[in-house]
């Protein structure tokens, strides 16, 4: 039997023009199982949207510099809270692959920032979920490389908290090599949301991480990716994140409908059906510490 997972919509589809709870009520209209809190965003008073949060992107600035950091930390809170009210039980952030600095001193930044954002997000029984970051143009835009594996990038988040976690994403897969053991090597409850994108066939130097394509539009293997999530029981959400603007262009709806059918279409090709409720879906929200 196949796995049934449901399929979230991300706020990039819709150009960032839909706050919550807008989105959410979008993403009920068309058939989406859930919808994704944008890091920025306004919270409103009304939390409940139609459909719950699958994921939010995590409201601290952990990747600049430290006074940026300091200053959006107390957003957490609210954030947190507001998520906690509309069933979020994960929080992401993708980390650049490269740095102004040595390693093991950006390393040493992100440990002490993000292991205060776990303090407050432990607060709402939200784990946090680190991701690589693939493009080889990302990967040359500053002088040092920093972590873009996932096994490495798991390491970095034990290190900070032990409910840390990953998100699996096609899109980064991919532009790592496709390699399987990039998705092998990682423990099942550590994988806590999957975000899926089409890739161009185009050379490594050409590829823009802001210009992605929807899923079944490129060249990605995806029943390769779909099976090996499979292999290690995933059962949350699959979300629809493709930045691109042949859909900002488009109004929200159009840009939604035309990612769910692209989206439920190639996860269907591949053996599995999204759900439009999230209610077989199994909730990270525990792991061994």
């Amino acid at each position: 039997m196949p796995i049934q997972q449901p399929l979230s919509l991300h706020p990039c589809i819709v150009g960032w023009r839909l706050p919550w709870p807008a989105l959410a009520e979008l993403a009920a209209k068309i058939g989406y199982g859930g919808a994704v809190i944008a890091r920025e965003q306004v919270l409103p008073a009304a939390a409940r949207g139609r459909v719950p949060a699958t994921a939010m992107q995590l409201a601290a600035e952990v990747r600049r510099d430290e006074a940026t950091f300091l200053s959006s930390l107390p957003r957490l809170h609210s954030a947190g809270r507001f998520a906690d009210e509309v069933g979020c039980r994960v929080a992401y952030v993708g980390l650049s692959p490269s740095s102004e600095q040595p390693r093991d001193i950006q390393a040493a930044i992100y440990r002490e920032r993000l292991r205060r954002c776990c303090e407050i997000l432990d607060e709402y029984s939200i784990r946090l979920a680190l991701e690589c970051i693939t493009p080889l143009h990302m990967r040359k835009a500053h002088p040092y490389e920093f972590i873009w594996r996932n096994a490495e990038m798991l390491d970095l988040g034990l290190a900070v908290s032990p409910r840390c976690g990953l998100v699996i994403d096609s899109w980064h897969w991919h532009h790592a090599g496709a390699d399987p053991d990039w998705i092998r090597t990682i423990p099942a409850e550590r994988i806590l949301d999957v975000h899926i994108a089409d890739s161009p066939a185009a050379l490594p130097e050409d590829i823009r991480d802001s210009e992605r394509l929807l899923p079944g539009e490129g060249v990605l293997n995806f029943r390769t990716f779909f099976d090996l999530l499979e292999e290690k029981e995933y059962r949350g959400a699959y979300t629809a994140e493709v930045f691109s603007s042949r859909l900002s262009a488009m109004d929200p709806e159009s840009a939604a409908r035309l990612a769910f059918e692209a989206a439920t279409a190639t996860v269907r090709n591949c053996g599995r059906r999204p759900l439009a409720s999230t209610g077989s879906a199994t909730a990270p929200d525990s792991a061994e510490a």
